[in-house]
Formats: structure tokens, sequence, C-alpha cells
């Protein structure tokens, strides 16, 4: 029997040309995303899967090209903007899609901080530094220190949040303000971020190829781990030979294609737009061809010492839903220390967040403090919870982060009990996972588990591990309410000590009101904004497991590639290329045109030698006369934390907010 996915999936592939899922139209200086209404949300996420060969050219594609497989270049520096239907127009912006150059960054005042932090991480002493990094295993805070004493991390973050709100209309609108008090939203770095949480670094040697590089992350994929009401910023900080091409940058769900080149930097939903990498590579055409990146007029500012390697590096900041959106229960107990306060810009600023936390999450807290006093034997607790809050407010002035501490050691205690209680009835011995440490006993010729036996042990731990998470996630959900204290009573709870006047501080009245307000009302305004969100999802990777698409369903792969037999040829004398936009169709022209044969001079394209290559395998450029005069020579010197080295990926590990019990999801991995 034929599932409906896989008839789905059969009738898009016989499409000669394939549909839009998003129609793109002109609106009053930006693009406007309109989507097929009738397109359900399978259909949009098989053809998200579908991506044409195209884009694994490496250079530039003509407009004849994109037009025949129905892709559109993305145009920088002007917004692209979602309308959604009349039901769904309530304030906030989501979807949008931006990308600005250096040109544009400087005029927002953003390019000397991007380019100053380019530098730092380009340098040739700082790779070493960021292997190091990802290699340890502790859950402090790494930070990547530049040379004004700031850490790379900070003035990303900055840099990425400041042009979020410059650029994205409304980005703070649609309820997400009082969602960033109510839950406690955890922005570090600056006092006016709300956008982001997290930094991913993406690494490659130039020689290497990105998909083997970036393995599962260089195909279709979307960021589930992202919030689904934000935007990542992509900066590209690349350094390459003037023979290697940058590569694309997909966003298959809207058919939009793009080079993210030295110095820019893409705004978008990674959590909404499946979007993949293609095309890196050196170029397959000559060195003084149009479709080559073209320099940009401010190149001058990006020049490197002569020794920085060539290597791909991309820095993704992005709104990490851990993050903006955190469980008091999953914090690591760290964060209520002075590693906490490293990553906020002061102490008020940590303060305040851990007094927000307390406040959005006050029963639970209440719940295990209460059951610690009592073991402890103090007055009231475990009799009366009216009056043991009383004491603990007037008691415990200015110790706010040390009853959090209290609180979430005895909470995490009480969880591996429970856990290893389950494991218990599931006659499960666990073993502990040290790859390290078997890799050595491997090595030393020491008897090691069965590969295959440990695969089922993992998962069975893992199954009885999600268990016990479901256990205790059902039972949070009976901690009684507790009734509110005063404003005051929480700003003395997270008091402190000015470190120059030796004075107490408290956090800020305004924030104490407004997380109170917001923490006991709906927030109305960020559920329309999540469904303005649903409307648009297209889903993640197509799924496979467990017969997805019903008994004897097909195996669609992750990523389809289509029409291999697309147009190769360049023809000078029209083709225009939007990636090249100074690029003129027609420069031939002239006397020495007329004595051309028009259809030699349509010989463009990789089956014709635009390139020859000789004897060694090198390859060596075919004249073209009159051409040179027409366009510059491209001298282009040009996704927690990842650096892949030579094919193998490992996690910088800057800062592991979250406890070590808390298992991921699947869906985290995808």
């Amino acid at each position: 029997m034929v599932s409906s996915r896989d008839s789905i999936f059969k009738a898009i592939e016989a499409e000669a040309k394939p549909k839009r899922i998003f129609v793109i139209k002109n609106g009053e200086g930006k693009f406007i995303l309109v989507r097929d209404p009738d397109m359900t949300q399978v259909e949009r996420k098989l053809r998200s899967t579908r991506m044409p060969m195209l884009l694994q050219e490496n250079h530039l594609t003509t407009k004849r090209q994109l037009e025949e497989d129905d892709l559109v270049e993305l145009v920088p520096n002007i917004l692209y903007e979602v309308e959604f239907p009349s039901e769904l127009g309530v304030p906030g912006e989501v979807g949008s899609v931006i990308k600005l150059t250096m040109e544009r960054l400087q005029e927002l005042g953003l390019l000397k901080e991007y380019l100053e932090v380019r530098a730092e991480l380009l340098h040739k002493d700082k790779l070493p530094l960021l292997a190091k990094i990802s290699q340890e295993e502790d859950s402090s805070y790494k930070k990547l220190v530049g040379t004004n004493g700031k850490s790379i991390n900070e003035r990303l973050m900055k840099l990425v949040s400041k042009a979020t709100r410059m650029v994205i209309p409304n980005i703070r609108g649609g309820g997400r303000e009082e969602r960033w008090h109510a839950v406690a939203s955890m922005t570090p770095y600056w006092d006016d971020n709300h956008e982001t949480s997290s930094i991913q670094l993406n690494y490659t040697p130039q020689a290497t190829s990105v998909n083997d590089a970036l393995k599962k992350f260089a195909v279709g994929h979307t960021d589930s781990g992202d919030d689904p009401t934000g935007y990542s910023g992509l900066c590209g900080m690349s350094h390459f030979d003037e023979s290697h091409f940058a590569g694309r940058f997909n966003l298959t769900p809207l058919g939009m294609t793009t080079t993210v080149g030295k110095c820019e930097l893409l705004l978008f939903p990674a959590k909404l737009w499946l979007h993949c990498s293609s095309g890196s590579g050196t170029y397959d055409v000559s060195p003084n061809d149009p479709r080559r990146l073209q320099p940009s007029p401010l190149d001058h500012l990006t020049k490197l010492p002569a020794d920085t390697p060539f290597m791909r590096l991309n820095a993704v900041v992005f709104p990490n839903k851990r993050c903006l959106n955190p469980t008091w229960r999953q914090i690591h107990g760290e964060l209520w220390t002075e590693k906490g306060r490293s990553i906020y810009p002061s102490t008020a600023a940590h303060q305040e967040w851990m007094m927000r936390i307390w406040i959005a999450n006050e029963a639970e807290i209440t719940h295990w403090l209460e059951k610690l006093a009592a073991e402890e034997e103090y007055p009231d607790a475990g009799k009366d919870t009216v009056a043991f809050r009383i004491s603990l407010f007037r008691d415990h002035e200015a110790c706010g982060p040390a009853l959090l501490t209290k609180a979430t050691e005895f909470m995490t205690k009480a969880f591996r009990s429970q856990l290893e209680q389950w494991k218990a009835g599931n006659n499960l011995r666990a073993k502990a996972s040290d790859e390290q440490a078997e890799k050595d006993a491997r090595d030393a010729g020491l008897d090691c588990e069965d590969a295959e036996v440990k695969a089922q042990r993992i998962k069975k731990e893992k199954a009885a591990n999600s268990k016990a998470r479901m256990a205790y996630s059902a039972q949070s959900h009976i901690f009684p309410p507790v009734e509110r204290a005063l404003a005051n009573d929480y700003r003395r709870l997270f008091a402190w000590l000015d470190e120059n006047t030796g004075k107490l501080r408290y956090p800020s009245e305004e924030c104490t009101t407004k997380t109170l307000e917001w923490c006991d009302k709906p927030n109305d305004d960020f559920k329309n904004l999540l469904k303005k969100a649903e409307y648009l999802d297209c889903g993640s990777r197509v799924s496979n497991a467990g017969g997805a698409g019903g008994a004897g369903s097909l195996i669609i792969p992750k990523v389809t590639w289509f029409n291999p037999d697309f147009h190769k040829e360049f023809d000078p004398l029209t083709d225009t290329i939007p990636g090249n936009p100074s690029w003129q169709p027609g420069a031939l022209g002239g006397e020495e045109a007329d004595h051309k044969d028009s259809k030699e001079t349509r010989k463009w394209s990789h089956d014709q030698a635009v390139w020859e290559q000789d004897g060694n395998g090198v390859f060596r450029d075919v004249e073209y006369t009159g051409v040179d005069d027409y366009w510059s020579a491209a001298g282009v010197d040009e996704e927690s934390n990842q650096i892949v080295q030579s094919g193998e990926g490992s996690m910088i590990s800057q800062a592991q907010h979250f406890a070590e019990y808390e298992p991921w999801l699947q869906e985290d991995y995808d």
C-alpha cells in the first residue's frame, strides 16, 4: 500500500518544474514572501528537501539558470518580509530574511567591530587556542579573549543583537519583551540584549570539503534547538585565496540562494527555514570570468597578515530556545556563582536575572527549599509553607544566589536518586561512558565492552533516563502555587554588596515590577507570534524512522538533488549574473565582436575549454580576447560552539548552561 507521503513525494518528483512554496513579490522598499495557502505542511516539508544541482556549481549563477529552476538570488540590504493572512495579522516580526553587506554594516556603525573580531579570530595564533578549547570538557565559561580585553563571544553577540534591532522591524513586539521578563530569558553580555544567547563557530581549512567536514549539518536542516521566534546571525569571516569560491547558502523553502562573502551578515530564522551550504571549492571558471565573486569597494579594509592561513570560518550567533525560555531545574548550578556573573555585563544584570528566575519558578524552588529545610529541622519547614516563606524572605537578605545553589543541589541529588531507582527497576547496570578511557583501554589491549552490547546498553539507559525525566516533569506540575510576596521582598533577597561603596544595592524596582506583573498573566501576544511561526513551518528533515510513511514506505533521502541537465553554457552577450550586478552583458562590442562568430562567443560552459587542463593536472587560462577591460579581476582574499577540523567535529565548551543529567531530545540532534 502506497502511503500518502510517498504519493506526494512521487508527484513532486514528476513535476517538470518545481512549485514554489513561497511566492516573492515586490513591496515598497522590501520583498514580500507569500506562502501558498493550499500547500500542506507535509508537502512543504518534502519540497524543502529538494535542491537543484545548479547549487553545487563552484561559481556564480546566471539569471537564466536561476529562472530555469525557479530560484531567486537574494538581493542584499533589502528585507524579505512575510505576508500573513488576516487572522494572523498580529504584532511581531517573524520569518524575515536580510543580508547586510560591508557597505551597509558601515552605515550602521558596525563594520569596525566586525573587522576587528574577524582579524583576531583568523590570527594564526588563535586556531591552536580554539582547537585546545574544543577538547576541554569542564563546564566553566570559556571566553575567547581579544586584545582589547573583551571576549570575542561578547563582541559578536552584541554586534548581531544590535544589527537585528536595527534592521528587523518590531523585533521586541509580539509579546517578546513580556516573555523575556516572565520566563527570565538568559541573554548575556550586555544590558540591552534580548535577542541572542549562544555562539557557534564553523571552521574548516580551505582545502577541506564543507560537506565532508560538517557532515549532516552541511545538508538541508533546521536548527531545532533555536527559538522559533528568533533570528540567527551568520557572520562570514572566511579567508580564501583568489582561486577559491566561498560557496552558497541556501534557504530551500524560499527557493532562495546567496553567497555569504567576506564580512557579510545574514539574518534569518534558522528554526523555520531549512538551510544548507553548497558549492564551496576551487573555482571552475577562469580568473577573469564574471561568474567569480567581485570584491567589495571596502575590501581594502579586510586585509590580513600574509601568514594568515586560508580557511572557511563562519560565526553563527543564535537564540538558543533553552536560554530564551529556560527551566530552572535544567540550569547548571554554577550560573548562580561568579562563573555565571562573568557572562553578564554587570553584577546588577546578573542579580536581576537570578531574581527573575526565582520569581518565574518560585513554586518549584520553594518546594525544594522547604524539603531541604525540613530535613535540617528549620522552623515551620514542612508544616506551614506560608510561615516558612515569610521567614525565608525575612532572614535571608542578599542570600538569593546561595538559596538557589542549595535548592539546585538538593533537587539534583533527589533526581539522581530517582533515576537510579528507575535503572534498578529496569535491571540496568550503567557504566561510565568515557570515550577516551575506552580508547586508551583498547590501545592497551585490555578487554572492552563489545560495540553492539554497548549500543544496546546505552539505548536502554537512555530509555530509562527519558522515563525518569517524564516522571519528574509530571511531578513538576503538582507543585502548589505560592502567594506572591511584595516586590521589595524579592529585591532584598537578591541584594548584593557594592564593591566600591561597601553598601547593599538592590535590583531595579522596574525590573521587579514588570517580572511580577508579566509572570502571573497570560501572554496572548506571544502565543499569537508562535502561531505565526507555526504557519511558516516547513518541517525539519524528512524522517524515515519507524516507517514514517507507513508500512512499506519509501526511504526518502534527506536531500534530493534534481535537474542535473541544467543549462551550463554562459553567454556573455546576453546573460546577467545576479550575484555580480556590475557585470553588463554584451561587453564584447565594437569591431572586435564583428569578427567573432556569435556561436563561438557563446561557448562559455564546463563542456567547452574556458579552462584547459595540461598533462600535469593543472588548469591554465585560455585567452579570451577583449573581455578583460569590462570587469575587474576578482582578487578575493577573502553553526554551544563547533570547530570542524579534517572532517571531524568537536564542541567548544563555551557555556554549559544546563545540568549534566538533563538529556537532550532526539530533535536536538536533528
